[in-house]
């Protein structure tokens, strides 16, 4: 049974996961220079996920990150295998369920046209969308889109995460087991999150103002998803480490 009295220390996990940073920057710093190199390549794939190409990426930058979570642990070794084809399964749900988030909130915004809203809603549909496509991407439309995104996030992709973790290590990586250890623990995942994604729209909105032409959002995020990782695994460490 799930202690819910178990919840996530946010600012200290933020915290310990810079610590590690500081004790371990000769692996922090090779782990974000590859990164580096992944995201460079995949900047230059004409139509990113479109293209049959990012397929070959897509796998080779999976199976990196398989390798870090096992860097971190100290599993050896470390270019195993099996261990990043188990992970598959809890990574292909968290997918299924991004994806199905997704199509759910793209939808949305139709459904009053299947309960029989049709003129006045249509045409305010047509005019909000033409308004949408003209605006300019803001910090303020960022963290709108954002906001709704993070409702989600502890269901479909926080707790998920931490079955994810597990299985690289070769241990038990079922969902259900990474959801009853996380109980309770909905609000901490969301200030996690929210705490994260503060850099994020500083950077956007840096590398926009100063005109780096997406080149300071590169090399931010280069460094930024080891950090965020590390998030995750100390989160993992807090509530698989008795």
């Amino acid at each position: 049974m799930a202690d819910i009295s178990k919840k996530i220390p946010v600012i200290q996990t933020l915290s310990q996961a810079l610590h590690y940073i500081k004790e371990n920057m000769a692996v922090f710093g090779w782990f974000s220079v590859v990164n580096f190199v992944f995201l460079l390549v995949f900047w230059h794939i004409d139509g990113g996920l479109s293209n049959k190409k990012s397929v070959l990426w897509l796998f080779s930058y999976y199976y990196y990150w398989c390798v870090f979570f096992r860097v971190y642990y100290n599993k050896k070794p470390y270019f195993i295998t099996t261990d990043v084809f188990a992970s598959l399964i809890p990574s292909t749900k968290m997918f299924f369920l991004v994806v199905a988030m997704s199509f759910l909130l793209a939808v949305l915004p139709y459904l009053p046209l299947l309960m029989g809203f049709d003129d006045e809603y249509l045409l305010f549909l047509e005019n909000y969308m033409y308004q949408l496509q003209q605006a300019p991407v803001s910090a303020l439309n960022m963290m709108v889109l954002t906001a709704i995104l993070m409702m989600f996030l502890p269901f479909i992709l926080c707790r998920p995460f931490l079955g994810f973790i597990a299985s690289v290590q070769g241990l038990n990586g079922s969902i259900k087991k990474a959801w009853k250890k996380s109980a309770g623990n909905y609000w901490q995942f969301i200030a996690v999150m929210v705490l994260l994604n503060l850099p994020c729209m500083a950077v956007y909105e840096a590398d926009k103002h100063l005109n780096c032409n997406g080149y300071l959002n590169l090399v931010f995020y280069s460094v930024f998803f080891v950090y965020y990782n590390l998030v995750f695994a100390k989160i993992y460490d807090f509530f698989n480490n008795e």
